[in-house]
């Protein structure tokens, strides 16, 4: 599972912006976790969004997708 372009954009340092709640990205069903007050979106993603991995260039890639 990798973060949104939100959460990629904010760590490379392109967006101020920090969000508000956890979002992962994965090739397989999306769903939402709940641990107590805490909650967890898991969205579907095409897979040239996760082509590149954990990486900054997958990061960068991430949040130029978001940017638009």
């Amino acid at each position: 599972m990798f973060g949104t372009g939100a959460y990629a954009s904010n760590a490379l340092g392109v967006s101020t912006q920090a969000p508000i709640c956890d979002i992962f990205l994965t090739n397989g069903q999306a769903r939402t976790l709940r641990l107590g007050a805490y909650q967890i979106e898991i969205r579907r993603a095409p897979a040239w969004l996760m082509l590149l991995g954990r990486t900054r260039a997958g990061d960068a890639v991430r949040a130029l997708e978001w940017i638009g």
